[in-house]
């Protein structure tokens, strides 16, 4: 039987990707022919396929299994497939634009929450069984304004909320700063059950972002009480230009946060740096397998201050305990040392934020390429780091520290 699981875990151990490393690193010299593959037709490992209707046309992006169904959406399309990939049930609309952002299983409800960007752009509660079959939440704040418009990016998941009160859906969305109004929150909790009046969120969008701001956010994850959210965006969302290069960033929220506007909320800046120095800044995907925490990147183009993914990729590893600690060394050094002012902020594309930012950086000190008859590997190398420098940064000074500690870097 199949377990659930969401969207981004398709990791299954920490050393997994290395064993494929290695694999490929031992063929060439185990194997003559590894240098010049044998290309075979697909079908012949295809035990099952499915294909959206031709006549409906729908593209699909969310994939969900849970126990022995499997939930897959997209464009104006939901379906429901059997272990054999037959459709079981569907939902397809028509007409007006309706993109699914979120697919989310709630275990206590025992629905399938889907969330798209078709009328109010909300979520509904569809039957596991069928999910042509929409149940409506007694939270009338799920029904409305979840997911961002258009191409804009939603991410969600689906985990326990403060104490007593159930399970939540956490939502992180791009803001479209030309078109959504100032109510609209990069950030935000709604209960799953309830009234839209125990809804937590962040603070608003401050009134001195560039209208180009974006926040791509790429992945969500929960560990250890929190809910965290990573994302690319500008490092100064009041410029846009050069000086503001694109970074990565990693945000939080308590689950248990009894505040309105989530004032747990706090974020550090990652680095994945190449031993040429090279910053890859632009994140892809996340996994968190018990204390590591693997990202994977790309670089951006030449236009730093541009979202502009290119093909080269790298797999940087992260302690999550030292990402832990960083985390509440800046929140208690706020709150005793600076005063928790919004002048200390580094933030300044949230309204009233206050407090500085954290940077954690995973730096590889050599990348050997190999080569077999003359072909150069798809992964370069494997490099064991024992030292990642962790600066803490405000505005009054810098304090880098040296932690030491055992990660994995793969270089594409």
């Amino acid at each position: 039987m199949m377990q659930a699981y969401h969207r981004s875990r398709k990791m299954e151990g920490t050393r997994l990707v290395c064993w494929v490393v290695l694999l490929i690193s031992f063929c060439g010299g185990l194997c003559q022919q590894c240098s010049n593959p044998i290309s075979a037709d697909s079908s012949l490992y295809v035990e099952n396929s499915f294909l959206s209707l031709e006549e409906e046309n729908k593209t699909l992006t969310l994939l969900t299994v849970h126990s022995d169904n499997i939930y897959t959406a997209g464009n104006n399309g939901l379906f429901h497939l059997s272990q054999n990939l037959e459709v079981e049930s569907r939902h397809v609309t028509q007409g007006e634009e309706n993109i699914y952002k979120i697919l989310e299983v709630s275990e206590s409800l025992g629905k399938l929450v889907a969330c798209s960007s078709g009328g109010n752009r909300g979520c509904q509660l569809r039957n596991l069984g069928d999910v042509s079959v929409n149940s409506s939440s007694t939270n009338t704040a799920l029904h409305e304004n979840i997911v961002a418009s258009g191409e804009f990016r939603t991410l969600g998941m689906i985990a326990p909320g403060e104490s007593g009160a159930g399970s939540s859906l956490y939502v992180a969305r791009s803001i479209d700063l030309n078109g959504d109004d100032g109510t609209v929150r990069p950030i935000f909790e709604r209960k799953l059950m309830g009234s839209g009046n125990d809804d937590r969120q962040t603070n608003d969008m401050s009134a001195s972002v560039k209208t180009s701001f974006v926040i791509y956010y790429s992945d969500v994850f929960s560990y250890d009480g929190f809910v965290y959210y990573l994302a690319s965006q500008r490092d100064d969302a009041t410029r846009d230009d050069t000086s503001s290069p694109i970074v990565s960033k990693l945000s939080r929220i308590c689950q248990n946060d009894q505040s309105e506007e989530l004032k747990a909320f706090a974020e550090l800046q990652l680095a994945c740096i190449g031993e040429d120095g090279s910053l890859y800044s632009i994140t892809q995907s996340a996994q968190q397998i018990g204390n590591d925490l693997f990202i994977v990147f790309n670089k951006n183009g030449e236009e730093l201050h541009e979202y502009d993914p290119q093909p080269q990729s790298a797999l940087c590893v992260y302690n999550m305990t030292e990402i832990e600690g960083k985390f509440e060394e800046n929140s208690y050094a706020c709150a005793c040392n600076n005063g928790g002012t919004e002048d200390n902020s580094q933030n300044n594309y949230l309204s009233r934020a206050v407090c500085g930012l954290l940077f954690i950086e995973v730096r590889v000190s050599t990348l050997n390429k190999t080569a077999t008859n003359g072909v150069t590997h798809i992964i370069d190398s494997i490099q064991v780091i024992h030292v990642i420098t962790v600066t803490n940064i405000d505005s009054h000074h810098q304090l880098s520290n040296v932690i030491h500690m055992e990660s994995i870097f793969l270089h594409f």
